[in-house]
């Protein structure tokens, strides 16, 4: 698993690490130092903690009803979902790799409208190339619906560590899908924009990126026009992509959700419950 091989990495290279900081240069300005952390992590994954991938086993009855895609899913094999997802991966990948994005937020204008079902499959059918690691945050912290769909509960709460009450160590589990890590919750909070505006998500992603330097970090993010908190995370991604529902999403909805992003990279749009052909079901 290409996780756990990169984690081991990680481990053996502590010791290094620890040798190059003792070397360092003791005076630097805040922004120097920022600018020289950066590299370091573009160069080298280095880790100060060692990383346990505790595995959850996911319900896969659940997981069929809520239309998750998971290994072997029935769903998928007789309803043509696992090419939707396969082209809408394919066209994705090839328009980050063309920008060098590696994070990407997956939006909707309002609830209910099916983005957290698409970052998860997403997720699950960017692991299924097994050429790179792929990260999913719920940061849907007002209603997270990640490990529900899943049927799971993890032992430490996503929202507890932008809460610091948890570090970024204790926040990543597996369900045992090869090269797939997930961090999220079950319980919701009212305090979702003053959490996410604190700081700390750049520092789990810094932390991802120690892991692997190359993994491609996905972002359940709450509904654009609900809250403030898409607009606290966006520029600290790469780019969002929209989530609109047949018979949902209003056109006036969808209109106001591409003006706010519009300071932003928006990677495209994914029509869900869409009855159109397999080839229509992404667009930029």
């Amino acid at each position: 698993m290409i996780i756990e091989r990169a984690i081991e990495a990680a481990k053996r290279r502590r010791q290094e690490a620890a040798l190059q900081d003792a070397r360092a240069e003791p005076v630097k300005t805040t922004a120097t130092a920022q600018r020289a952390k950066r590299i370091v992590v573009e160069r080298e994954p280095i880790s100060a903690v060692t990383l346990q991938l505790d595995r959850i086993d996911y319900n896969r009855e659940l997981c069929q009803k809520t239309r998750i895609l998971v290994p072997n899913s029935v769903l998928g094999a007789n309803s043509g979902a696992l090419d939707a997802y396969g082209i809408l991966r394919t066209r994705l990948s090839l328009l980050m790799k063309s920008k060098n994005w590696t994070t990407l937020g997956v939006t909707s204008p309002g609830p209910e409208e099916g983005k957290s079902v698409t970052a998860l499959n997403l997720a699950l059918s960017l692991a299924r190339d097994k050429n790179r690691n792929i990260f999913l945050l719920d940061l849907d912290l007002r209603s997270p619906r990640i490990c529900s769909y899943l049927g799971i509960r993890p032992k430490t709460e996503i929202w507890t560590y932008f809460a610091g009450s948890s570090s970024a160590d204790q926040l990543l589990f597996s369900i045992g899908v090869d090269n797939l890590a997930l961090a999220g919750g079950v319980f919701s909070t009212s305090a979702s924009s003053e959490l996410l505006g604190t700081g700390r998500l750049e520092e789990l992603i810094a932390y991802i990126r120690t892991i692997d330097p190359n993994g491609l970090i996905l972002f359940d993010l709450p509904p654009v026009l609900n809250t403030a908190d898409v607009l606290v995370v966006a520029p600290s991604i790469d780019a969002v992509l929209i989530v609109a529902s047949v018979g949902k999403t209003r056109r006036d909805s969808l209109a106001s959700a591409v003006d706010v992003l519009s300071p932003f990279e928006v990677a495209g749009l994914v029509l869900n419950r869409s009855q159109e052909t397999v080839g229509d079901y992404y667009g930029s």
